[in-house]
């Protein structure tokens, strides 16, 4: 890709409906960000949050530093990993994770978190690969759970690995996809599955092979499934996901 010059091209790369905000310099420690606002980090120890608006998500893209993203309650939010070697954290702290029900999808190297419960969903990007130890989110900040009781105390938390969260998620069959492509047309065939009344059976005898001990988490996981956002609810459409991504580490490297 080249680089545009700052006499003859935007200054940025457009990526699907977002508007680019930048913060660099000594300010913008706790960036916020809106419906439809994807937000850079600067080279401090940035703590993103902000909001987003049924189907139009918020996005935040980490800076050199050890950075930290807040997702609450009812949330759809897209987190590109930071471009420095420092550990990053995504804040699920605000969510009842004594209730919560996490399922998990994969993407090639992204990974789609969705809770049923608190209505929550976040796309985590890495566009470097999940074995780049300079580009991955590390931990998860969540309400902290005792050990031996297994009691959730949400006045207090805990940091978990990202691998220890996401290996506690709802067990989703086949929900591996090898691009968006395959990922859109696999939510489109859920959903008109799901109107005939074909999705429910269907994952409970899934879950049956995995194990009796899940079949009563079926609705849950229907729930999560038909949850899950195309890539057009996430603002930008399925053919020019590759570009995104490639404009938005592109975008990265001319804000550091």
């Amino acid at each position: 890709m080249t680089v545009p010059s700052s006499s003859s091209s935007p200054a940025s790369y457009p990526v699907g409906l977002f508007a680019t905000k930048i913060l660099k310099g000594d300010g913008g420690d706790y960036p916020f960000g809106g419906p439809l606002d994807l937000v850079y980090g600067n080279s401090k120890d940035n703590k993103f949050f902000g909001s987003s608006a049924s189907r139009k998500p918020v996005a935040f893209v980490g800076g050199k530093n050890s950075d930290s993203y807040r997702f609450t309650p009812g949330q759809l939010g897209i987190v590109a990993d930071s471009l420095g070697g420092y550990a990053d954290t995504l804040d699920f702290t605000k969510i009842d994770r004594a209730a919560a029900l996490w399922g998990k999808v994969t993407i090639g190297n992204d990974i789609v978190l969705s809770d049923v419960v608190s209505g929550m969903t976040i796309l985590i990007h890495d566009w470097a690969g999940v074995e780049n130890p300079n580009n991955k989110i590390e931990f998860v900040k969540a309400q902290y759970r005792d050990p031996m009781t297994q009691l959730v105390n949400p006045r207090r938390s805990q940091t978990l690995a990202l691998a220890d969260w996401v290996a506690g998620a709802l067990p989703l069959p086949g929900a591996s996809f090898a691009d968006y492509k395959q990922y859109n047309a696999a939510l489109e065939g859920f959903r008109a599955a799901d109107g005939v009344g074909q999705l429910l059976p269907g994952l409970a005898a899934q879950l049956t092979q995995l194990g009796a001990q899940y079949v009563p988490l079926a609705p849950a996981v229907r729930n999560v499934i038909l949850s899950l956002p195309m890539t057009t609810e996430l603002g930008i459409a399925a053919g020019e996901v590759p570009q995104a991504w490639a404009n938005i580490a592109a975008n990265a490297g001319l804000f550091s």
